[in-house]
């Protein structure tokens, strides 16, 4: 008995929502009861809870849809992004200090208890972070990546001098990290800090390190180029040419003919698509001819395409509505294949 309570207290702490953080989709295929459910891109999640150190369970709910599925980030094309609306500190396993500063968006790596973890640009000293669970989420979207950030100089900002160094400690045994071009320097007051040092905070691709330089004359604050990589995903071109049938609003959509509950709910009428490789066929035994394959009967999987709020969504779905009482719906061309980002420099999750 011992043994199932610590059992069921560890699952406990690995799924513990973090619904603080603001996470957005970029791209990602959603699964639940270990069947493939969706191809999402731009979604804005409602709520995470991790149910491993790389496995995230979402929730989402727009005006079309509500969803809830699992992301498996150790596949390389699923990308998540966490922003927060003000300065928050992050926790990291080296000496440094560090902070994500208002308004930055940084992909996502993996979760837990301790928050969301999130990877950090090369250029810093620092490859990861914690973002703790109480921290204020970022609203809207991010507009580039996969490190997103808004560029304001702090007061009293002022631009590295050629060849500083910043410091973990007031001391020249300490860690320690060249500021690179295009960082803002700004002194923290204080006391307690050596003559010879200076107690600063460097801002940089919207993180702020924390640390000491050896005390100089400043040197001019000049402007930066913030980059214009750009963000977005993409859903590439799909085929959908078999029959093409009307989903009310309400219908749920189950992960497998014979789920014990459904992993979405449509909010609107939509359209299911039989998704087929290649046209139909026809066989024909003398005058008498018949589909090949032949058309949905009974319980069915559809393909269904939403979008809303900039989002795109395809749905893998099964009905209990059988195929033969669904209205036929229009003609037309459709189904959008996967979605994925059109980053090649997308951060891994570290290997277990």
């Amino acid at each position: 008995m011992t043994r199932t309570l610590l059992t069921a207290l560890g699952l406990l702490a690995w799924s513990a929502p973090a619904a603080a953080q603001s996470l957005f989709v970029v791209a990602a295929s959603v699964d639940s009861e270990r069947e493939r459910v969706a191809d999402v891109a731009n979604l804005r999640v409602r709520s995470v809870a991790w149910t491993s150190a790389t496995r995230a369970r979402i929730d989402h709910e727009s005006n079309v849809l509500r969803l809830t599925g699992e992301i498996d980030l150790r596949d390389g094309d699923d990308r998540l992004v966490a922003g927060v609306a003000r300065r928050a500190a992050l926790g990291t396993s080296s000496p440094w200090q560090v902070s994500m500063l208002a308004g930055t968006w940084a992909p996502v790596i993996g979760g837990g208890a301790r928050g969301v973890r999130v990877a950090l640009p090369p250029a810093l000293p620092v490859r990861d972070g914690w973002i703790a669970p109480r921290s204020p989420g970022a609203s809207g979207a991010p507009d580039s990546g996969p490190w997103a950030f808004t560029d304001r100089a702090a007061p009293g900002a002022r631009s590295p001098c050629e060849g500083e160094r910043l410091f973990a400690a007031p001391r020249e045994g300490a860690a320690r990290w060249p500021v690179p071009e295009g960082a803002r320097v700004v002194q923290i007051p204080g006391t307690g800090v050596p003559p010879a040092w200076e107690h600063v905070r460097v801002e940089h691709l919207g993180f702020a390190i924390e640390g000491f330089v050896r005390r100089r004359r400043a040197c001019p604050l000049r402007a930066i180029d913030s980059g214009d990589w750009s963000a977005g995903s993409a859903c590439g071109d799909g085929v959908a040419r078999g029959r093409r049938v009307r989903l009310p609003a309400a219908t749920p959509l189950y992960a497998r003919a014979g789920s014990a509950a459904p992993f979405a709910t449509l909010l609107r009428e939509a359209v299911g698509l039989e998704q087929l490789d290649s046209p139909p066929g026809r066989s024909c035994i003398g005058t008498r001819c018949t589909r090949s394959p032949p058309e949905p009967r009974g319980v069915a999987q559809w393909l269904v395409e939403l979008e809303s709020a900039g989002a795109s969504v395809l749905l893998y779905g099964w009905v209990r509505t059988p195929a033969q009482r669904l209205e036929d719906a229009p003609n037309a061309t459709g189904g959008f294949g996967q979605c994925r980002g059109d980053s090649e420099d997308w951060p891994a999750p570290p290997r277990r």
